[in-house]
């Protein structure tokens, strides 16, 4: 199991954004053919997904003792999942069951940040024990303004795994989540080869 605190690394800074949703960053596979789902939280009452697209099977988002709550509003924005500091968020992902090389995992957060400061942590692990790692750029973290912060967290897993687990957690604040976002491919070669070769991420229009 790889794990990131974004606190601990490089982070890479862009300009003002100006979406309404924080959808904010497309893939970094975009227009590479494969398998791809999308699984998206706004969270308008519980911890179902508020948009799923994943032909393979039913997410999962699930935690360690159920003590999470929603809340209408928080922070100035709307419909908002609340967690203890001390609670592992889990969410579990099906994937096209096949021995493909190569799974990408591209996860967008919306999170409220106390003293400015982000606390929030990631890991990911598939089913099967596979190989796990951070693809191109790794992290990408902005600040929006009144406490809240987004970050985007790009995961590769060989070999394609029949599921995989996003784990998220906090180091020492509670954890107040607006949107989160997971998009992922299973890549055949030749293209996940490709697919290594993007050094750099690039901010483009929301597309959802």
């Amino acid at each position: 199991m790889k794990r990131l605190t974004a606190a601990a690394v490089l982070l890479a800074l862009f300009g003002p954004m100006t979406a309404s949703a924080d959808y904010l960053n497309n893939p970094p596979w975009e227009g590479t053919p494969g398998l791809e789902t999308y699984q998206g939280w706004e969270f308008t009452t519980d911890l179902n997904p508020t948009t799923e697209d994943n032909p393979y099977g039913s997410v999962a988002m699930s935690s360690d003792y159920g003590t999470e709550s929603w809340m209408d509003t928080y922070g100035g924005r709307d419909g908002i999942m609340a967690f203890p500091w001390d609670e592992y968020i889990y969410i579990d992902i099906p994937n096209a069951n096949n021995a493909n090389p190569r799974k990408e995992i591209w996860l967008q957060v919306t999170y409220f940040v106390f003293d400015d400061f982000p606390s929030m942590e990631y890991a990911i692990e598939g089913s099967g024990g596979e190989t796990t790692g951070f693809g191109g750029g790794s992290i990408l973290a902005q600040p929006l303004g009144g406490g809240w912060y987004y970050e985007a967290i790009h995961w590769f897993i060989e070999p394609n795994p029949a599921s995989e687990t996003v784990t998220l957690s906090s180091a020492w604040d509670d954890i107040y989540i607006d949107q989160l976002h997971i998009d992922t491919i299973c890549i055949p070669e030749p293209a996940s080869l490709a697919l290594l070769a993007i050094g750099g991420l690039t901010v483009l229009r929301r597309r959802r």
